[in-house]
C-alpha cells in the first residue's frame, strides 16, 4: 500500500468513449532537495484536478464532466491531461534551476513545451508551505498547470528553487519585483 501524507488517495481514473485515462501519475510524490544552507529538505508534492480539468466551454458533452473536481463543474481536458503526464519531470528539472515568483505566495515553473509543432510556455503554479507533524519539511501543492496561449504569464522576478526552499522554511517569501526591467518567461 502506498503511503500518502497529505493527498490520502489517488484521483479516480476518467473514462470517455470506451477509453480509460489513468491519473496515477498525479499521485502524491516526494523529493529531496538541498537548500541554500546545505540542509537536505524533504518535499511532498500534491496535484490539483486543475492540472487535468478546465471550465465549461460551449458544446462540451456532459460525459466530459469530471466528478470530484474542485471546480463547480470541472470538465476533463485532453490537452491538460496530455501535458500533465510530464509534470513530475518538469518539477525535477526545476529543482536545480530557477522558478518564477507569480505573486501572492504563488510560484511558477514555466518550461517550453510543444503542441502540434508550436512552442508554448506551460505554467505550473504552486505554493510551498512548511509542514509540521510529518516526516517531510514542505508541502508543494500544484494548484494548476496549463498552456500559456495568450503569451507569458505575469511574474514578479525569479529565484533559485533551493533558495526558495530556504526562505519558505523560515516562513518568508522572496521579494516581488514590479519594475518594468524585470525578466519575464521566454520560449526556449
Amino acid at each position: 500500500m502506498k503511503r500518502f501524507y497529505i493527498q490520502k488517495t489517488s484521483w479516480p481514473d476518467f473514462f470517455y468513449q470506451g477509453r480509460r485515462y489513468s491519473l496515477t501519475h498525479l499521485d502524491e510524490c516526494r523529493f529531496s532537495i538541498t537548500d541554500h544552507k546545505g540542509i537536505v529538505r524533504e518535499v511532498v508534492v500534491t496535484f490539483s484536478d486543475h492540472c487535468f480539468t478546465r471550465k465549461y466551454a460551449a458544446g462540451d458533452a456532459a460525459a466530459l464532466v469530471y466528478h470530484g473536481s474542485s471546480r463547480r463543474q470541472g470538465y476533463f481536458s485532453f490537452d491538460r491531461y496530455a501535458h500533465s503526464l510530464q509534470l513530475r519531470t518538469y518539477i525535477e528539472q526545476a529543482l536545480n534551476g530557477r522558478i518564477w515568483n507569480a505573486g501572492g505566495g504563488n510560484y511558477s515553473i514555466i518550461p517550453t513545451v510543444t503542441r502540434g509543432g508550436e512552442k508554448l510556455l506551460y505554467n505550473i503554479v504552486f505554493r510551498l508551505e512548511p509542514v509540521t507533524g510529518l516526516p517531510v519539511d514542505l508541502h508543494m501543492p500544484i494548484r494548476t498547470a496549463y498552456l500559456c496561449e495568450q503569451g507569458p504569464p505575469r511574474t514578479f522576478g525569479e529565484v533559485r528553487f533551493r533558495h526558495l526552499v530556504t526562505l519558505r522554511m523560515q516562513k518568508k517569501h522572496p521579494k516581488e519585483i514590479w519594475n518594468g526591467r524585470r525578466r519575464i518567461p521566454m520560449l526556449t
